[in-house]
């Protein structure tokens, strides 16, 4: 009861203001031949299920004033009051990034950054870090280019595509007013395209329930303000995530917010303020900017020509900071926690639980951060990646950026086996990480199991000799299994041919039907097949079938399956086939397979023996 009576009350705000509707931008999707996207994923979103399209986006939007009657450009240091819209500032047109999942595996919400402009160009880092997640959970994804720098340097890269694009009118550009203030107004008109007009690309696949914004650093920052000053006069947000750069949030908004801050941001001072419908949720080793996000731009930036020089983003990263060390980010998949916010507040929104409470870092009584005897930040969220870390996670110093990402490097395989013993146990200590986090709810099922299973894959905490190695292997319980034999092929008349004469005896020669054993039981124990034969009649008269021996072969097998021994015609003394003679057996620990088994038949009788055609039973017998 109390989930759902959470989950109502976010539908609406406690502000004395009521919301306005919100005009939706003009949606148009790009087709400009002979040229191509900036921005596009670095993989390929078919694997999920997906399609990327670009849509240019068009209107005319407001500016917005604070009470005071000042132009309000995005700043939460400004007065925590409701934001009052102005008049239209002018026409915009700009462009929107859509990841579109297939009908069956859309979930229904749409989750619109923000672009972060800080290296001078667009940046989509929250789907950059956290893209795995939210395309294996179904989630639509829209990037909206609502900044000046980021359409100038888009306009500038690819003069035929997006040539006309422009979101600041030109005394703007001028410096007459603060820059980016109808980027508030462009920002929610496109997501309320997005989310129900008819051009929608999401109106193909049923439309959108649900619509959460997210954005990382600056754009978190200008998120934050927009929850304080525009969201209780819009009231158009289903939810927020914001990553690394919230400030303090109001409390009396009634829509879910997860505010998210990394290690390497959040290393003192206080935590934003939370309420009933804001969480805070510090992340155990994350950086602003992880190795793998800086993975991702490296290909994009250059790819697109988007810096100077055609720089990468760690180019650019280590030219701005000059960092110590040149491994800038870390390698704990702070994406994933990202994507469990967002999940988070999606199931808080539909009337589900509300988010997971917040998490943050225990400080001294100076405030800077709890270390434990290992030198690691004590509380927080800690998925496996900070609480059993295969790769060392550390500050970073230079530059204002460098702090900022951190570092990452390299454990020796000798540390790794040290600090959890075998490879079993570093496999332990990752499953009971990742099961704390997502009984938690600071990751969900699907990345859970992902990283369960990379740790199994590893090789991390093996054993390290000059003169051994450590083998492990995991097996699985094993089914049933069954052990069956059957004539292989046709069971047909195993015909001996016409009896020559040989001196004092008949001879004859053939082959038996090959027999098919089949074994694929638990354990492999043992098995053998024999076999024993009838007398030979031709009406009345008989000849004992001791007269018929025999030399077994295995003619298909693997391992540890061998023929019976050699038994000779009784014309040479000995019962032989007349008593039973073993055809094959398998020995303990056969392979779990199938082994073919034949023999070559000899028959040598007496001279005396009455002419005729002569038949006799040979009867096979699988023991186990």
């Amino acid at each position: 009861m109390l989930g759902l009576t959470a989950g109502l009350l976010a539908a609406g705000v406690t502000s004395a203001t009521a919301a306005e509707p919100v005009d939706s931008a003009t949606l148009e999707e790009v087709d400009k031949p002979g040229t191509t996207m900036i921005s596009a994923a670095p993989f390929d979103v078919s694997a999920y299920g997906y399609t990327e399209r670009e849509f240019f986006a068009s209107g005319e939007a407001h500016r917005f004033q604070n009470a005071d009657g000042s132009v309000f450009a995005w700043s939460p240091r400004e007065s925590m009051t409701t934001a009052i819209r102005g008049d239209i500032a002018g026409d915009y047109k700009t462009r929107v990034v859509v990841r579109q999942p297939s009908a069956e595996k859309f979930n229904g919400t749409l989750v619109v950054e923000l672009t972060n402009v800080t290296t001078g160009n667009d940046g989509e880092f929250t789907f950059a870090e956290s893209y795995d997640t939210l395309l294996t959970e179904g989630y639509a994804v829209a990037v909206v280019s609502g900044k000046k720098v980021g359409v100038d340097n888009i306009v500038a890269t690819r003069p035929a595509r997006y040539g006309d694009l422009e979101v600041e009118p030109e005394d703007c550009a001028a410096g007459a007013c603060p820059v980016d203030t109808m980027s508030i107004d462009i920002f929610t008109q496109i997501s309320k395209a997005l989310k129900d007009s008819p051009d929608s690309p999401f109106a193909e696949i049923g439309g959108v329930d649900e619509v959460i914004a997210v954005g990382q650093s600056g754009s978190a920052s200008n998120l934050s303000a927009y929850y304080n000053k525009i969201q209780p006069f819009y009231n158009f947000f289903d939810g927020f995530v914001f990553w690394d750069g919230a400030g303090p949030l109001r409390t009396d908004v009634a829509t879910p917010g997860v505010a998210l801050s990394s290690w390497t941001w959040n290393t003192g001072g206080a935590v934003p303020v939370t309420g009933e419908y804001t969480r805070e949720w510090e992340v155990n080793g994350a950086a602003h900017g992880s190795a793998y996000v800086h993975e991702y731009f490296d290909e994009v930036f250059v790819r697109d020509g988007t810096q100077p020089g055609g720089a990468s983003f760690t180019d650019w990263h280590l030219g701005i900071g000059n960092c110590a060390s040149r491994q800038v980010g870390t390698k704990v998949h702070v994406g994933q926690v990202i994507g469990a916010a967002i999940d988070n507040v999606d199931t808080w929104i539909r009337g589900g639980e509300s988010a997971a409470p917040d998490a943050t870092f225990q400080r001294n009584p100076d405030g800077s951060l709890a270390l434990d005897d290992n030198g690691r930040v004590i509380g927080g969220v800690q998925i496996a990646d900070a609480a059993a870390p295969s790769w060392r996670y550390e500050y970073n110093t230079g530059g204002w950026t460098c702090p900022a990402a951190g570092a990452w490097a390299e454990y020796t395989a000798e540390e790794l086996n040290e600090m959890y013993g075998s490879h079993a146990g570093y496999v332990a200590a990752v499953t009971e990480a990742t099961e704390a986090a997502l009984a938690r709810r600071h990751i969900l099922a699907s990345d859970a199991a992902k990283t369960i299973a990379e740790a199994k894959a590893s090789t991390i905490g093996a054993a390290v000799s000059d003169d051994s190695q450590e083998i492990e292997v995991s097996i699985p319980q094993a089914a049933p299994g069954e052990f069956v034999w059957s004539i292989d092929g046709s069971n047909g008349l195993v015909q001996l041919g016409d009896a020559v004469e040989s001196g004092d005896h008949y001879a004859a020669a053939g082959e038996i039907n090959p027999v098919r054993v089949t074994d694929t039981r638990a354990g492999s124990p043992v098995w053998s097949v024999s076999a024993s034969v009838s007398d030979f009649a031709a009406g009345d008269d008989t000849f004992s079938g001791k007269y018929l021996g025999w030399t077994p072969k295995v003619i298909e097998s693997g391992t540890r399956v061998q023929a019976g021994a050699a038994v000779g015609s009784g014309f040479d003394g000995g019962k032989g086939l007349s008593v039973s003679s073993t055809l094959g057996f398998g020995q303990t620990g056969h392979d779990r397979a199938s082994a073919l088994l034949g023999a070559d038949l000899g028959l040598k009788i007496p001279l005396e023996v009455g002419e005729g055609t002569y038949a006799a039973t040979l009867t096979l017998t699988a023991l186990s």
